[in-house]
């Protein structure tokens, strides 16, 4: 991957950029989303193993997630209320338990070092020295089942760059395309399982979540999206929704198609405030894609399941190689033997004194709350969220090098800055779908922490 600075780069296009972004809503909340002046070019080898390994891993999370839905004891794992587990256990009426995803992944060009000094050792034996990882380095650190987001700000972004930066003989992913196909392809499934419901061919869909949340821009662009592809749709709210046994209804009109974008641990949360929705998806009078039983792979405790030789015997050889190869060491955090690089470890006192090789991370969470990096976290601060953390539900993973480089500061004091480079990988429908590429001079990388968007294309 190497980052360029485009050859007609200068200070008005930039201004023209920033405006396009302003005036069509490329938003997070109220905020206008910036960018990088210089962007990302992938070589075909590291466009396919990302594309190949991200598939390998969806189907990985499928597997799972139907022996969690036939095993008892698996599903004690997750501290769910038994109506929910209800809505899980249903079938949604299509094949994919994961039709919308998006990985967090981090591809290191070169061989990096680990970091971080071991402490007084805590079992037997000296670990190996930190050893180099592998120059294909790519490692995917989380999955996001609920439905995602940064779609339709990544295909505006993208174009707009573009087109203004000329760079025509850059080739890109759109994504919202495949997401409409795969919201469609859920549907026509839906129809052919379940003739009685009487369903047209072509769905009025409903965009499920909250009022009032941070991403409800992209909601309107999808509104847009859809309708530019002959498909009527609406923002739709719990609140806003009537179920009266026949279908579920807004302002007088059915909706057949949901696309939840409300995530699985809220609606877990709330079922008081969803039944009439809950009820129409029981009851088969509406599709929805994204159903819940898509919050199993959800649960960052998926990387640490697929780790486990219980499940690992249960998957093709090929996909555990990429689980073997793609997921950092990852463990449900709670007192447990465990081995790290090869060595047996008591897993808490063991993370609590040597925190510069792992991040702590809450399982179920978003823009990065209740997450500590060990490397960048004081040591009283981390013992003590370790302390706090054991015996709750919580994943230890391995600290991945981020990958990093300077970028260019046009119009400014600072020439150059040093950033962390992540590449949000979409898979639609079991199928690679494009990136969302940021950059933030923050470890965490999310909105609130000063994140960019990059332009990522792979030469023609």
């Amino acid at each position: 991957m190497k980052f360029i600075k485009p050859e007609n780069i200068s200070s008005q296009k930039i201004r023209e950029l920033a405006e396009q972004l302003e005036e069509k809503d490329v938003k997070y909340g109220p905020w206008t989303l910036s960018f990088e002046s210089m962007f990302a070019e992938l070589t075909d080898k590291e466009l396919k193993l990302i594309s190949d390994a991200s598939e390998k891993i969806i189907r990985a999370s499928e597997i799972f997630t139907n022996i969690v839905l036939e095993s008892e004891e698996l599903r004690e794992e997750f501290n769910w209320p038994e109506a929910f587990w209800k809505l899980v256990a249903a079938e949604p009426g299509y094949s994919r338990n994961i039709p919308c995803s998006r990985f967090d992944a981090f591809l290191n060009e070169i061989p990096l070092i680990r970091h971080g000094e071991l402490s007084a050792p805590i079992v037997k034996g000296e670990l190996p020295d930190p050893r180099p990882l592998p120059p294909e380095s790519l490692k995917f650190i989380e999955l996001n089942t609920d439905g995602c987001s940064g779609m339709t700000n990544a295909d505006i972004f993208q174009e707009s760059y573009s087109e203004i930066f000329g760079l025509s003989e850059y080739k890109y992913e759109k994504v919202v395309p495949h997401l409409i196909e795969t919201l469609l392809e859920c549907y026509k499934e839906f129809r052919g399982n379940f003739p009685e419901s009487g369903f047209p061919e072509k769905p009025v869909v409903g965009i499920l979540d909250w009022a009032g949340e941070e991403t409800f821009r992209e909601f309107e662009e999808m509104v847009r999206s859809l309708s530019e592809a002959g498909v009527e749709s609406h923002i739709i709210t719990p609140e806003k929704v009537e179920y009266d046994g026949s279908g579920l209804f807004i302002d007088g009109e059915k909706i057949h198609l949901i696309y939840r974008r409300l995530l699985g641990a809220e609606y877990a949360e709330n079922l008081n405030k969803l039944h009439h929705i809950s009820s129409a998806f029981l009851e088969r009078k509406v599709c929805m894609a994204g159903a819940p039983r898509s919050q199993i792979a959800f649960s960052k405790k998926l990387f640490a399941f697929l780790q486990s030789s219980e499940i690992q015997n249960r998957l093709p050889g090929e996909i555990v190689e990429a689980v073997d190869k793609h997921l950092p060491w990852t463990r449900i955090f709670k007192p447990s033997k465990t081995s790290f690089r090869d060595k047996e470890i008591d897993l808490i006192p063991f993370v609590r004194e040597n925190k510069d090789f792992f991040v702590l991370k809450p399982c179920e969470s978003k823009c990065g709350v209740g997450i500590y990096q060990g490397k960048f976290t004081e040591q009283v601060t981390w013992k003590k969220a370790v302390d706090e953390a054991a015996g709750k539900d919580f994943i230890i993973q391995e600290f991945i090098d981020l990958p990093e480089a300077d970028f260019a500061r046009e119009g400014s004091k600072k020439k150059k800055e040093l950033r962390y480079i992540h590449l949000g990988a979409y898979v639609f429908g079991g199928k690679f779908s494009g990136f969302l590429g940021r950059t933030c001079s923050n470890p965490l990388l999310t909105v609130r922490h000063g994140e960019r968007l990059l332009f990522v294309g792979e030469e023609c």
